[in-house]
């Protein structure tokens, strides 16, 4: 793990997210993916399709191909500060059911862009069937 100052584009950057924050500016994003192939796939083997394991597969292979999204802005003694993680973790709120009662967890898998999306269903908590 890497500590070092922002770069001028990254302060900028920072600058704009913080005045759209403070302004409550909202920037919308519609984001559409097609997944009638993973569907098809897996129901003519007669499964579930397991969304929850490839979104996170995909968010840790996206950070892998992508190191810039692995950071974290703060603001340090002096001044604003980089840090710039080895390790992926991909964080992510899951619903899940247990006995009629539905309860958010925040999940989190290290490094997912190195296992299989069934190894990472595996440490994900067993949902009701």
């Amino acid at each position: 793990m890497s500590v070092r100052k922002l770069t001028l584009q990254e302060w900028f950057l920072r600058y704009q997210l913080k005045d759209i924050q403070k302004n409550h500016f909202n920037l919308p994003i519609w984001l559409s993916i097609n997944v009638t192939r993973l569907t098809l796939l897996f129901t003519s083997k007669g499964q579930r399709v397991p969304y929850n394991s490839l979104i996170i597969k995909t968010i840790g292979l996206m950070a892998a191909r992508h190191p810039e999204v692995n950071r974290m802005h703060y603001r340090g003694l002096f001044s604003l500060r980089v840090i710039e993680f080895q390790q992926i973790s991909v964080n992510l709120p899951i619903l899940y059911e247990f006995e009629e009662q539905k309860v958010l967890s925040a999940t989190s898998v290290r490094d997912p862009h190195q296992v299989s999306w069934k190894e990472i269903q595996k440490k994900l908590p067993k949902r009701k069937t």
